[in-house]
């Protein structure tokens, strides 16, 4: 009779070893190095092998503050971005940003600039780049550098970031332009206050009537196709010019400080202009201004386009096009 050797597999066919053994394997390859963003910052997580062959976790090792990766981004010149969402170090809000791709790993003083600490080693930057761009989720967003109308015009974006769209639905745009003024487009009261405090005095007044009118009629210029344009109030000191620009400022925002002068445009009127397309611009003081100056930019608000400039790597930078409705005094 030929003898056979019988092996026992019991221990290979039984179910919970099966599943420990199984276990023991998921949970060795899901040892990999990682990063990982915790309300105490951004940090790497790298593993290690010991002598006895076993896969740890090394301790973590901090690259910057807390920068969460909320999506991707491209503009309208096919420029890409990181969509970044971090807390002010002051009031502690949420803030969101497009950060360009070009930046990462070259430049950090945008992120330094909004007080977000970055570790200074080479190596934590290096890896806090490799985190930027890869890591983080992939959802799509729209990046313009121009308030206004957007996303096939079902999105108004206001100088502030703050997105206007039907019913309140979310918008995946993010306004990556001139915020110089953004605290200056808040809310301050309701809507029956501002018809009882400022609007009412419309009735008989032509002069509030045109001022306001121009505010409010200024977002649907694209809507029905109709091109930039403008009016200047003149008169003496008691005729209510600057009464009037303010009415218009009001139904923006805070008018003290959305007051700009004709003096102050120069070589900053194209950010300004972009950050007040499909809006309103109030410009005061024409009489202080220099003649030229005035010339050409009111040229410019008509023209909606800015001036041709040269890039640093060669070639010219993208044109900025705006169409702005602008009320003046003086």
């Amino acid at each position: 009779m030929k003898n056979e050797t019988i092996h026992d597999n019991t221990a290979d066919t039984n179910p919970e070893t099966i599943q420990a053994a199984a276990l023991a394997e998921f949970e060795q390859a899901e040892l990999r190095p990682h990063f990982q963003c915790t309300k105490n910052g951004v940090f790497y997580i790298a593993v290690e092998t010991d002598k006895h062959g076993e896969v740890h976790e090394k301790p973590p090792l901090k690259l910057a503050d807390p920068i969460e990766l909320i999506g991707r981004g491209t503009d309208e010149t096919g420029s890409h971005y990181r969509i970044i969402r971090w807390r002010d170090a002051v009031t502690r809000k949420a803030r969101i940003e497009a950060l360009p791709m070009a930046e990462i790993g070259v430049n950090w003083q945008r992120l330094q600039s909004h007080c977000i600490t970055i570790m200074a080693s080479r190596r934590k930057r290096e890896l806090l780049a490799d985190y930027l761009q890869t890591d983080g989720s992939n959802e799509r967003y729209t990046v313009t550098n121009r308030a206004g109308w957007c996303a096939d015009n079902t999105a108004y974006i206001l100088p502030n970031g703050e997105a206007i769209t039907a019913k309140k639905q979310p918008a995946k745009v993010i306004y990556n332009g001139d915020k110089s003024q953004a605290d200056s487009y808040t809310e301050s009261g309701s809507l029956e206050d501002w018809q009882q405090g400022i609007a009412c005095y419309m009735a008989g007044n032509s002069r509030l009537c045109l001022a306001i009118g121009t505010a409010l009629a200024a977002p649907l210029a694209r809507l029905l196709n109709i091109e930039a344009g403008g009016f200047h109030l003149f008169g003496d000191s008691r005729d209510g010019k600057s009464t009037a620009a303010k009415a218009a400022l009001s139904v923006w925002g805070n008018p003290e400080t959305l007051m700009l002068t004709w003096t102050g445009t120069g070589l900053g009127f194209t950010n300004t202009a972009a950050a007040r397309n499909d809006g309103l611009l109030v410009l005061d003081e024409i009489g202080q201004a220099n003649a030229k100056a005035v010339a050409q930019t009111a040229y410019s608000v008509i023209n909606g386009v800015s001036k041709v400039q040269g890039a640093k790597d060669g070639g010219n930078r993208e044109l900025s096009r705006w169409r702005i409705f602008i009320l003046s005094t003086g």
